[in-house]
């Protein structure tokens, strides 16, 4: 299995209109009036001006994510920015044996001959008219499972004094408890919000079931004078891509939105992503390849800034002044 090609992570849309780019063309052959005696300053204002405008674009600024992704697995880490509550009307709740004591009642469980958890690792009940509020500090695993049934696996440090207790109406749930979601929940009711830190999909390895299927990204950011947030990237995510949106900052968390709801082809879960704005950048992983982060580049920014346009505008009359200044010159005996 060949690397993935670095310079190229995903497929990108790369088309970048040529418009403001001829205005650089004109100013770098206006240039050559530098060389030329008695040009004056004016070729020297107009190297600062361009040395002003890259150094403008190039700067790394806040940008925002878009991502619609269809996907078999997701993580999401908790943390105190989330605020996820699920109203559902039934729910299948699967505790781990190993984890219980014969002293907790947990009242029916599910008969054998309906129970769609491994009965021998696992203790199912069935609760109906429920509310989940996930408190933070927990990593929720979702799955897409048999007959479209979605599963969540609930795991956190049942040694951590700071965490609040995770109830399912008068069950207290312990860490590796599989919840089954089944997929009427989604057609009758809709799609449930995440919020947290998102890794969508795993690496395609030998083995690996559940991956990301397909997907798409949009980056968008804010330009100078404007209050609205630009697209100035885009591209496509394969199978077996892992993406996530981090900060910078790896160690400062980065809540992301997401919308959760059922593909309408049968194709796992649907999934729709969005980020707050803020200094950040996708990562994406694939196997056997390094991880990559797919960021815009200052001729992208450049291209898509309407700004820009006018400027460019402004730099090809400059750039056919200095060119007639320069063969004016040039004459001169």
């Amino acid at each position: 299995m060949s690397n993935m090609d670095e310079t190229r992570p995903a497929d990108r849309d790369t088309k970048i209109p040529a418009s403001p780019f001829f205005g650089l063309l004109r100013v770098s052959r206006g240039l050559t009036l530098l060389r030329t005696p008695g040009a004056g300053i004016l070729p020297w204002l107009l190297v600062g001006m361009l040395a002003l405008v890259i150094a403008y674009y190039v700067w790394p600024r806040p940008k925002s994510f878009f991502l619609d992704l269809t996907t078999d697995y997701l993580r999401v880490q908790t943390d105190s920015d989330t605020q996820i509550v699920w109203e559902l009307p039934s729910l299948r709740i699967c505790l781990p044996r190993h984890a219980l004591t014969e002293a907790q009642d947990f009242g029916d469980t599910v008969d054998a001959s309906t129970a769609s958890c491994n009965g021998v690792a696992y203790l199912e009940l069935q609760r109906d008219f429920v509310e989940l509020d996930w408190p933070p500090g927990l990593n929720l695993e979702l799955r897409s499972g048999e007959n479209r049934a979605v599963d969540v696996v609930v795991r956190f440090d049942e040694d951590d004094a700071d965490l609040t207790p995770v109830m399912i109406g008068d069950v207290e749930i312990v860490s590796e408890t599989l919840l089954r979601i089944p997929a009427s929940t989604f057609s009758e009711f809709g799609g449930l919000g995440l919020t947290g830190q998102l890794v969508v999909g795993q690496k395609a390895d030998n083995g690996t079931v559940k991956l990301l299927r397909s997907g798409k990204f949009e980056t968008r950011e804010k330009f100078w004078l404007r209050n609205d947030a630009r697209l100035v990237d885009s591209g496509a995510l394969s199978l077996g891509d892992v993406v996530s949106v981090e900060r910078m900052n790896p160690d400062a968390p980065l809540s992301a939105y997401a919308f959760l709801t059922l593909d309408t082809n049968g194709d796992g879960m649907r999934l729709i992503v969005s980020t707050e704005e803020a200094f950040s950048r996708l990562r994406l992983e694939r196997a056997r390849a390094k991880a990559a982060f797919l960021e815009p580049s200052w001729a992208q920014r450049l291209a898509r800034d309407p700004l820009a346009v006018g400027f460019a505008s402004l730099l090809s009359l400059f750039g056919a002044t200095l060119a007639v200044m320069n063969a004016l010159l040039r004459k001169r005996p």
